[in-house]
């Protein structure tokens, strides 16, 4: 909605461009025959250039309002959605703030293997959804959408609810909230499209996303990290059933379309999963057996 009134905005200043030249442009042609013949005429020609400057002036106040307002709104989701980390897990047993970590570990043990069962339906799906919005373009974009949109809703909640031995029902909700959110995020673009998915005739240095998005596709690591480059992974990998390696396959199709996205929606796709990847990196030093 943003970009659009952004757009429209610019046109309609283009276009109060153009007629407060050419106004001028005839009226100094002809202004010594408007003062000697009809001296009423130059007048009001005059006064509509002075409402073009005043009309164009105008809308670049609206345009800088609107640009101004964007930047709030999306500083404001990325300030929510770093709170939302540091919500703490909901337990059915009580545990102590020294065990966080603790509890947080023995859910992603349980949960980072469970639905790899997934995986081979889940890869061959997001192939042909890709080859199909190739081909087809944006007429296939919602249905993609849709499609990401599911994959961070399904993750948000298998990755992160897990009944564990010592803790009981976990909930993760320092990762589940955020995840839930980008999903909505999603979910919101099929209705109020903003993606437009042309991949072709795109300049070469544009593709230098693609090997990164093969990489996360193919995620050649087993749920306890051990390298497995076979590639039979790339269609067992946990690609589309873990978030790790689904957020930076996104992301990367985002960021070759760039700048025919909803910026919005990549921003917060792309904060939360920094933010998750730097504490999977912190963490895998700091829990023994903890898992991606």
């Amino acid at each position: 909605m943003v970009r659009w009134l952004q757009e429209n905005i610019a046109i309609a200043q283009n276009h109060y461009t153009d007629v407060h030249v050419q106004i001028r442009k005839n009226l100094g042609s002809t202004s010594f025959l408007y003062q000697e013949t009809t001296p009423r005429i130059g007048h009001q020609l005059d006064n509509l250039c002075e409402l073009v400057k005043r009309k164009k002036a105008k809308i670049a106040t609206i345009s800088k309002f609107v640009s101004m307002k964007e930047s709030t709104r999306t500083l404001l989701i990325l300030a929510s959605l770093f709170i939302c980390f540091f919500l703490p897990p909901i337990t059915e047993f009580p545990f102590t703030q020294q065990e966080t970590t603790l509890v947080m570990r023995d859910v992603f043990i349980q949960t980072s293997a469970a639905y790899l069962w997934l995986s081979p339906s889940i890869h061959i799906v997001t192939v042909i959804l890709l080859v199909a919005t190739y081909l087809y373009g944006t007429r296939m974009g919602r249905i993609l959408d849709a499609y990401f949109g599911f994959l961070f809703l399904f993750i948000a909640f298998s990755n992160h609810i897990a009944t564990t031995e010592k803790y009981g029902l976990v909930i993760i909700t320092g990762n589940l909230i955020p995840i839930f959110i980008v999903s909505l995020f999603w979910i919101l673009e099929v209705f109020r499209p903003e993606n437009e998915y042309v991949f072709r005739r795109l300049p070469a240095w544009r593709y230098w996303v693609v090997p990164l998005a093969v990489l996360a596709f193919w995620s050649p690591i087993n749920p306890d990290l051990s390298p497995n480059t076979s590639p039979l992974m790339l269609l067992t990998s946990s690609f589309g059933v873990m978030y790790c390696p689904t957020t930076p396959f996104i992301v990367a199709i985002l960021t070759l379309l760039y700048p025919k996205v909803n910026t919005i929606l990549l921003k917060v796709t792309s904060f939360v999963g920094l933010f998750i990847g730097i504490f999977n990196i912190m963490s895998y030093f700091l829990m023994p057996g903890y898992t991606l």
